[in-house]
C-alpha cells in the first residue's frame, strides 16, 4: 500500500520526520563547511613548521566547498566559499605579492562558485522529484479513501473478466469479503448472462452506460444495481491498491448504486396500484378524472360503474368530453361551472344535477376534487357520480308527506278550536242558569244538585282546556307572562279552587308550607295549573278518607335550575305533593307523563281521565324553568310528585287572585250599581236568552241580536247611545269583530267579547278589533259581571284621561294585566 494509504497519524508522522531530516541536512552541511574550513587555516599554521612544507590548503577548501554544496545546495556551498577565501587570504605567505594572492583567490572563488551552483541545481531536480512523489501520493491517497469509502459499488475486471479489485461497498452489497472478490470471474456474481460485461473489454473509447442488473451474493441476496461502465485500455486495470498494473492490456471499471430499497418501494407502489386499481373497478360508486379544457371538460379516466352510469359500453367512457355527454345546455353549463369553480378554489365542490344524459339516471350527486401539480400541470379533477334518483323521489316523497301532515295539523288545530267552539257554547246557556237559580232564592235541597251540575261544567271547561293547552305546547306557542310568583300562595289559592272535587272524593289535604325561599320568576297562572293538576290528580287515585300531602322545603344542591329564570346563588324550592293512593307501578312510571296515557285505578276497576294533566304540568314546569317528577314505591303504596323551581328575592308577588285557565273566579272588586244601556249580540238563542234575563236583573237595559245585521240596524236606530257591546265573534251573517270595528268608528264604546274561541291569535284579533277584554265560554256570571264592571271603570278612566291629557294609560284594565286574560 502507498505511504499516503496510512492513517493520518503515520502520515503526519512522516512529514514530520522528513522535514527533520532536511533541517538536519542543512545543519550537518553548514558543519562541515565550517569544520573544513577550521581543520584547512589550522594545518596550514600547524604543519609549516612540523615538516618545514606548505600543506594544500586550496585543495582542503575545495574539498569542503565540495562536501557541503553536496549536502546542502547552494547556501552552504556558498558559505564553504567565503570561508574559504578568508582562510587563503589569513594564510597569505607573501604579503607583498598581492598579484599571486588575487589569481589565488579567483582560481578558487571560481572554482568554488561553479562547483556550489553545480550542486544547487542537481538538488533542486530532487527537490522537485520529491515533490511531484509527494503530491501523487497525497492524490492517490485521497482517491483511495474516496473510492473505499464510496457508497456505491466499485470494482475492476481485466481483459479475462477476472476482477481485480473492489471496494468494501461492493463486498456489502454482495455479502462477500472484497478481498475474496478479487482474482475470480464477474459471472458468479452476476443473477443473469445478459448482464455480462465482457463484450466492452476492448471498446476503451466507447461512451458509459447505465444498466440495471441483479447481483448474486454468496449468501441467497440478490441486490439490484445501477450500473455504469467505462473501459480502461491497456497499463490503466487497478491491480492491489488501485496502483495500475504493468503490461495489462486492459479491462472495465464498474460504478454500482444499490436500488434495492427503489425496487421494493416499486414493488409495493405496484400492489398498491393494483389493489387501488381493483377497487376502483369494483367500486359501487362511480368515479373517474377529468380535465377541464378551454371551454369543455374531458373524461381521461373512468372506472366500470361510471360507463354504466352514463349509459355506455364499457371503456367508452374515456375521451368523451362534457358536451358528447350532456343532454341539455343547461346540464352542460353547469357541470362546466363547477368543474372551473373546483379547479379555481382549489377546493372539494358537491353538486346535483337532473337529467344531464338521457341513458343515465334522472338524478345524479357528483363530488369533485381537485388534483394537485404532480399531474403534470393539467388542470385535473377527480369525481365521485352517484345516483340519488331513489334519494330525490324520496325527498320528494317526503315534501308531500310533510305538507299533507301540515295541512292535517293545521286541520286538527282548526278541528279543535271548532271542537271548543262547539263545546263551550252548549255550555254556557247551562253554566248561567244554574249560578242565576244559586243567587235566587232556591229550595235548599236543591243546591247540592246545582252545584253538583256547575261543577262539572267546570270540569268539562277544564278538559277542553286542557286539550288547547296540550296543541299550543306541541307547537311550541305557549305563552307566559313571567312575573313575581308566591308559590305558596298559589298553593292554598289550587287548594281553595279543587275543595269542592277532594270533598267530594273524601280526600283530606294536610299542607306544611315550611320553606322560607317560596317566591319565582314564573307565570302565577301555569304554577297554580300545575297545582291543581296535580291535586286532582290525587283526588282520582286516593281511595275515600285518604290523603294529600303538601310539602315546601329548600334543600340545598344548584342554586339555578339549568334553563331556570331564577337568580345565581338563590336555593331551590321543592314542592312535594304525596298522596296515599293507589300508587304507580313500575313499569308504568316511564310512561306517567306521556299525553293520552290514562291512569288506572285498581279499586274502581277503570281508567281515569284522558291522561293530560302530568303531560301538560310538566311541559308547563320545563317551560318555566323548572322540573317536575314522579315517584312510587309500588301499587297500592301512594306516590309523590316533587315540583322544583329556582327561587329569587321576593319583591312584588303577584295577589293570589289571578284567574286561572278553567277555573272559576272571584271577582276582586265587587261590582257597582251603575245601570248600562247594552248591546247583546249572541246567536245561539238559549245563550241570549239567559243573559238578557241576568242582565236585566241587575238593573241593564238590554237590546239583543241573534244576528250581524240585526246589530248593525240596533246601532243605527238607536236614539240613546249604548254603553257596553256584548258580542259573539262568530255569527251567521258577519262576525263580532266587525261589529266593534263599526261601534269603535263612532265613538268610545267599550266591548267585551264572547268565544268558544280562546287561544292567543283570537285574543289578538279581539284586541285589535277594539274589544277590552275576552271571555271565553262557558262564561263564568260573576266573572262576566266584574269585567262589566272594570269595562266601565276604564270608560271613565279613558274619558278622564281624555281630559286631562292622561291618554297613555288608556290601555290599562282596572286591576291591572292584559284586560283580554
Amino acid at each position: 500500500m502507498a505511504d499516503d494509504a496510512r492513517p493520518p497519524d503515520a502520515r503526519r508522522s512522516g512529514a514530520g520526520s522528513s522535514r527533520f531530516g532536511r533541517n538536519y541536512h542543512a545543519f550537518s552541511s553548514f558543519g562541515i563547511a565550517t569544520v573544513g574550513v577550521i581543520v584547512a587555516g589550522l594545518s596550514h599554521w600547524w604543519l609549516v613548521p612540523l615538516i618545514g612544507d606548505t600543506p594544500p590548503v586550496r585543495l582542503m577548501l575545495v574539498v569542503t566547498v565540495t562536501a557541503s554544496a553536496w549536502l546542502g545546495g547552494l547556501g552552504p556551498g556558498l558559505y564553504a566559499t567565503v570561508l574559504g577565501l578568508g582562510v587563503i587570504i589569513v594564510a597569505n605567505d607573501a604579503p607583498g605579492d598581492w598579484a599571486s594572492l588575487g589569481s589565488r583567490l579567483f582560481r578558487f572563488g571560481s572554482l568554488a562558485l561553479l562547483i556550489t551552483f553545480l550542486f544547487e541545481g542537481l538538488h533542486a531536480a530532487r527537490r522537485r522529484a520529491e515533490a511531484k512523489e509527494q503530491a501523487y501520493r497525497r492524490s492517490e491517497g485521497r482517491f483511495l479513501r474516496l473510492v473505499e469509502t464510496a457508497s456505491e459499488g466499485i470494482w475492476a475486471i481485466d481483459d479475462a473478466g477476472q476482477v481485480t479489485y473492489a471496494n468494501p461497498r461492493l463486498g456489502e452489497m454482495l455479502g462477500i469479503d472484497p478481498a475474496r472478490l478479487v482474482g475470480r470471474p464477474m459471472q458468479e456474481f452476476l443473477a443473469a448472462t445478459a448482464d455480462d460485461p465482457t463484450g466492452r473489454l476492448h471498446d476503451v473509447n466507447g461512451p458509459s452506460a447505465w444498466r440495471e442488473v441483479q447481483l448474486r451474493g454468496e449468501d441467497a441476496t440478490a441486490p439490484h444495481a445501477l450500473v455504469t461502465s467505462r473501459s480502461i485500455g491497456p497499463d490503466e486495470v487497478p491491480g492491489d491498491g488501485l496502483i495500475p498494473s504493468q503490461g495489462a492490456p486492459g479491462g472495465v471499471l464498474f460504478m454500482a448504486t444499490d436500488i434495492t430499497p427503489l425496487k421494493r418501494a416499486e414493488e409495493a407502489l405496484r400492489e398498491n396500484e393494483s389493489v387501488l386499481h381493483s377497487f376502483y373497478e369494483s367500486s359501487s360508486m362511480a368515479m373517474g378524472v377529468v380535465e377541464l379544457t378551454s371551454d369543455d371538460a374531458r373524461f381521461v379516466s373512468a372506472n366500470a360503474l361510471a360507463d354504466r352510469l352514463f349509459g355506455l359500453p364499457p371503456g367508452q367512457l374515456v375521451g368523451k368530453t362534457a358536451t358528447d355527454l350532456a343532454s341539455s345546455l343547461e346540464g352542460l353549463s353547469l357541470w362546466i361551472e363547477q368543474i372551473r369553480a373546483c379547479r379555481e378554489t382549489s377546493r372539494p365542490v358537491r353538486f346535483e344535477s337532473r337529467g344531464f344524459r338521457s341513458t343515465g339516471p334522472q338524478w345524479v350527486a357528483v363530488t369533485l376534487s381537485p388534483m394537485g401539480p404532480a399531474c403534470s400541470g393539467r388542470a385535473l379533477c377527480s369525481l365521485i357520480v352517484e345516483d340519488v334518483t331513489d334519494r330525490k323521489r324520496t325527498q320528494e316523497d317526503l315534501l308531500i308527506a310533510k305538507e299533507a301532515a301540515e295541512r292535517a295539523n293545521r286541520s286538527k288545530d282548526r278541528f279543535l278550536a271548532v271542537l271548543s267552539h262547539e263545546l263551550r257554547t252548549p255550555l254556557t246557556p247551562v253554566l248561567i242558569a244554574v249560578e242565576s237559580l244559586l243567587e235566587s232564592n232556591l229550595a235548599p235541597e236543591l243546591c247540592p244538585a246545582l252545584e253538583m251540575m256547575r261543577r262539572n261544567i267546570e270540569l268539562e271547561s277544564r278538559l277542553i282546556d286542557d286539550l288547547l293547552d296540550l296543541s299550543r305546547i306541541a307547537r311550541g306557542r305557549l305563552r307566559f307572562d313571567l312575573e313575581v310568583v308566591d308559590v305558596h300562595e298559589g298553593i292554598r289559592r289550587a287548594v281553595e279552587i279543587c275543595r269542592d272535587e277532594t270533598f267530594v272524593t273524601g280526600l283530606e289535604v294536610v299542607t306544611a308550607l315550611e320553606a322560607q325561599h317560596h317566591h319565582v320568576k314564573a307565570d302565577h297562572a301555569r304554577v297554580m295549573q300545575i297545582a291543581w293538576n296535580l291535586i286532582r290528580n290525587a283526588a282520582k287515585f286516593t281511595p275515600p278518607n285518604g290523603r294529600l300531602f303538601i310539602r315546601t322545603a329548600n334543600p340545598g344542591g344548584p342554586a339555578v335550575l339549568p334553563g331556570s329564570s331564577g337568580e345565581r346563588g338563590a336555593p331551590r324550592l321543592v314542592v312535594e305533593f304525596e298522596d296515599t293512593g293507589i300508587g304507580i307501578d313500575s313499569e308504568v312510571l316511564p310512561r306517567i307523563f306521556d299525553p293520552f296515557e290514562p291512569g288506572h285505578d285498581d279499586v274502581r276497576g277503570r281508567h281515569t281521565g284522558l291522561g293530560l294533566g302530568l303531560g301538560i304540568s310538566r311541559s308547563l314546569a320545563e317551560a318555566m324553568g323548572g322540573r317536575l317528577t314522579a315517584s312510587s314505591p309500588g301499587p297500592g303504596r301512594g306516590s309523590m310528585f316533587r315540583l322544583e323551581l329556582s327561587t329569587i328575592a321576593s319583591g312584588n308577588a303577584h295577589p293570589a287572585g289571578k284567574p286561572v285557565p278553567g277555573a272559576a273566579v272571584s271577582p276582586a272588586v265587587a261590582p257597582g250599581s251603575e245601570k248600562l244601556h247594552i248591546l247583546l249580540v249572541e246567536d245561539n238563542r238559549d245563550t241570549l236568552r239567559f243573559l238578557e234575563t241576568v242582565l236585566r236583573q241587575r238593573g241593564h237595559v238590554v237590546v239583543t241580536a241573534d244576528r250581524f245585521a240585526i246589530a248593525q240596524a240596533a246601532l243605527r236606530e238607536t236614539r240613546i247611545p249604548f254603553d257596553l257591546l256584548l258580542s259573539d265573534i262568530e255569527l251567521p251573517d258577519g262576525n263580532g269583530l266587525d261589529l266593534m270595528r263599526e261601534l269603535a268608528a263612532r265613538g268610545t264604546t267599550p266591548g267585551i267579547a264572547m268565544s268558544g274561541f280562546g287561544a292567543d291569535e283570537d285574543l289578538r284579533l279581539s284586541r285589535e278589533a277594539g274589544f277590552v277584554a275576552h271571555l271565553t265560554k262557558p262564561i263564568d256570571l260573576k266573572r262576566l259581571h266584574q269585567t262589566i264592571h272594570n269595562a266601565t271603570i276604564k270608560q271613565a278612566d279613558l274619558a278622564t284621561a281624555t281630559r286631562g291629557g292622561f291618554g297613555q294609560e288608556a290601555g290599562k284594565s282596572a286591576t291591572g294585566g292584559d284586560p283580554l286574560r
